[in-house]
């Protein structure tokens, strides 16, 4: 499965610059889903369907 990233922005989120905190993630809360913070560098990555599985799918 071929996988591309995607930068949201060119440099940091705007805003951020000067932050010094680190990137964590938690999944102890409430809706016990895996939560990431302090992300100064986001981006989205995207996962394309292999031939097959797009038959699959249909």
């Amino acid at each position: 499965m071929q996988q591309k990233e995607i930068k949201l922005y060119e440099r940091s989120v705007p805003g951020s610059e000067n932050w010094n905190w680190t990137e964590d993630k938690n999944d102890r809360n409430r809706a016990n889903i895996m939560t990431v913070y302090n992300v100064v560098d986001p981006t989205l990555s995207v996962f394309y369907l292999t031939p097959q599985l797009q038959l699959e799918l249909q």
